[in-house]
């Protein structure tokens, strides 16, 4: 299981397969594919790159 965190330092999301991220609330708000990350209405939202999730511009 990895576990996602906002600017902060608060976990706020998390994936145990790698694949689909999932809010704690158990909802699924994106999934990974490859070092892509996207919605599921299949825009790429970034890229997850040494355990970071970046946006399209890097940040």
């Amino acid at each position: 299981m990895a576990t996602f965190y906002d600017r902060t330092g608060k976990p706020i999301a998390y994936t145990e397969d790698n694949e689909t991220i999932y809010l704690f609330s158990g909802e699924p708000v994106a999934y990974l594919y490859g070092d892509a990350v996207y919605s599921f209405i299949g825009r790429q939202l970034g890229w997850c790159e040494d355990g970071w999730i970046r946006d399209l511009k890097g940040a």
